[in-house]
């Protein structure tokens, strides 16, 4: 009861339905004049008054056809699947969801919540500082950044994402990267960057840098994930970035900091490892340049993967 008293509260705070109930209760009171003088006499032969009686009980059966249509139409507008929470969307997308388990229930919402905030654009910049000949090792500064949009117009998009670093193994070097830091910002909710670590350093005993990082976005916002990361890279050897969503708008660009010119090899490829790799560019960034390898690229976050291979 008090769901219904809330929807019609909701149909009745909306400024079409208060004109449209206005004009409706105005065309009755005219009507309601209409009858009221045309009944005055109601055994006149006059055939002004006839006339009018005519036209009086066609305003009444048009009043009673608009009534009715109106209400119907009012019934039918309550009931906004899209307004409903998360939870019985999902029902309606999948109708034999109720026969699962709660668990398997919650694991449901949590991927479909993935999917309601893609990236938007993206900006994968590595930046080549320097050469080692003795380890056959870059030394690498990459900075990515992606744009979130929250595509859901009144629930806010809560999700944890994780940060995965693994710089490549040199034999020994006992710290084979660091994260420099990693950092998250909503325009809406709070405009200042919110950062999360900084200065995390990887050992080789460690391997890799893994954490997980809780978001919230508004409704209909965006928001800025990024972080940052320096580790070794071997020459010839696929140094990988996986999306973890579905991303779109992504630039890839190289800067050469160090004094070699150094060639790059950019391919997408995925998950599998026995699947051919796509080859996105090839080219020969000299000493202290900077290229853009590609722009607008696409990715699917559940297969696709960008690798960059680097030589001198």
């Amino acid at each position: 009861m008090v769901q219904v008293k809330s929807q019609f509260q909701r149909l009745f705070a909306k400024r079409t339905v208060k004109t449209l109930f206005f004009s409706f209760f105005f065309y009755c009171a005219v009507t309601f004049g209409f009858h009221y003088f045309s009944f005055i006499h109601p055994h006149s032969d006059s055939f002004a008054v006839k006339h009018f009686q005519d036209l009086t009980v066609a305003l009444w059966a048009n009043v009673i056809f608009a009534g009715a249509f109106g209400l119907l139409a009012a019934v039918v507008s309550l009931f906004r699947p899209e307004e409903d929470s998360l939870d019985k969307r999902l029902g309606y997308l999948y109708p034999r969801s109720s026969t699962l388990s709660g668990e398997a229930r919650s694991q449901l919402g949590k991927n479909a919540m993935k999917l309601a905030a893609p990236a938007v654009a993206g900006d994968l910049h590595f930046v080549v500082e320097s050469f080692d000949v003795t380890k056959n090792a870059f030394w690498l500064s990459v900075y990515v950044s992606f744009t979130l949009r929250n595509i859901l117009q009144d629930e806010p998009y809560e999700d944890e994402i994780e940060i995965h670093v693994a710089p490549d193994e040199v034999p020994g070097v006992q710290e084979i990267g660091r994260l420099i830091e990693s950092a998250f910002s909503c325009s809406e909710s709070n405009p200042q960057r919110i950062v999360h670590a900084v200065s995390q350093p990887i050992s080789a005993a460690q391997k890799r840098y893994q954490a997980f990082v809780a978001v919230n976005i508004p409704p209909r916002a965006e928001a800025i994930h990024s972080y940052s990361f320096s580790g070794w890279a071997l020459e010839n050897n696929r140094f990988e970035f996986h999306a973890q969503r579905y991303s779109e708008g992504i630039q890839v660009r190289v800067s050469n900091r160090s004094d070699k010119q150094v060639t790059c090899d950019l391919s997408r490829g995925t998950n599998n490892p026995t699947l051919q790799r796509d080859v996105l560019d090839s080219r020969v960034i000299p000493s202290l340049d900077e290229a853009i390898l590609r722009q607008g690229l696409v990715l699917d976050g559940n297969r696709d993967n960008i690798g960059l291979i680097l030589h001198v």
